[in-house]
């Protein structure tokens, strides 16, 4: 596992959250208001969508 810190889209609040080396993190749910966060289209995971970081998984590709 690795961490990264992402914000979330509904409410902004940046949060550190593990992610698997070997796999993308397409759900998450807000630590903050509870919300639900999948990728936007296009993106494998949560990191690479919310981050300024790429997941490991892309990195690798």
């Amino acid at each position: 596992m690795a961490e990264a810190r992402f914000s979330c889209p509904h409410c902004g609040r940046e949060q550190s959250v593990e992610v698997p080396t070997d796999r993308c993190l397409a759900l998450h749910q807000c630590t903050a208001c509870g919300a639900f966060v999948t990728p936007k289209a296009g993106d494998c995971c949560i990191v690479c969508s919310y981050s300024k970081a790429r997941c490991p998984v892309s990195v690798r590709a």
